[in-house]
């Protein structure tokens, strides 16, 4: 059984700031070794919404989340 969780975070309001943060971020985007490494960590499924410069982040993560993980990794 996974669990749900959910974060908030603040961002510097910058629109062109806040822009590089959703190119980054977009679908697609984000390199195949970051995702491999989040799933490793124990997240199963992440979604992020963004009103303003308010960014709401809602993920289900697995039972043994966090994982403990080699720093080297």
């Amino acid at each position: 059984m996974s669990r749900r969780m959910c974060f908030a975070l603040d961002l510097v309001d910058d629109a062109a700031l806040i822009a590089d943060y959703e190119a980054y971020h977009a679908s697609g985007a984000v390199w195949p070794g970051i995702v491999a490494d989040i799933r490793a960590s124990g997240f199963d499924a992440m979604e992020i919404w963004r009103v303003a410069d308010r960014l709401m982040m809602v993920t289900e993560v697995a039972d043994d989340f966090p994982r403990k993980r080699d720093a080297a990794t």
